[in-house]
């Protein structure tokens, strides 16, 4: 199985909603394969209540909340997903990037198959007006 960590600061439901209806998308058999935790790094308005209303009961979902303001502490939200994770691989995402359904079946594979303890660097594919889609290194 495969944990996908989600880390989130005052972006707004509309950013979460990207993600879940990806999440939602995705076969059910990958679904049961996935495992998604979100650790809001003390949002001013909590995740938990924007989404309290969402139907989550579908997907293997925990969300974790700090609740001390710190500054830059992305690495501190992963170090708790990190924690929290009970399976063999976590995939760690900023708000800005997107799992989609292709990449979703991609990634079930590779869990399948590397029995190795590894570690995989993606690149990010982006929008890019000229040659529609290019590759690039996230900062």
């Amino acid at each position: 199985m495969l944990t996908i960590s989600l880390t989130y600061y005052n972006q707004g439901k509309k950013a979460f909603l990207k993600h879940l209806e990806l999440w939602k998308s995705y076969s059910p058999e990958i679904r049961k394969m996935f495992k998604f935790i979100v650790v809001d790094d003390c949002s001013k308005t909590p995740l938990e209540q924007l989404i309290k209303d969402l139907d989550l009961k579908d997907l293997n979902f925990n969300l974790y909340r700090v609740d001390e303001d710190l500054y830059c502490n992305i690495p501190g939200a992963m170090n708790l997903s990190a924690k929290e994770c009970i399976t063999d691989w976590i995939l760690f995402l900023d708000m800005d990037t997107l799992i989609d359904k292709k990449m979703s079946e991609q990634l079930s594979e590779i869990i399948k198959k590397d029995k190795k303890k590894t570690v995989y660097k993606f690149n990010r594919i982006t929008e890019n007006k000229k040659d529609n889609r290019y590759h690039k290194i996230h900062p």
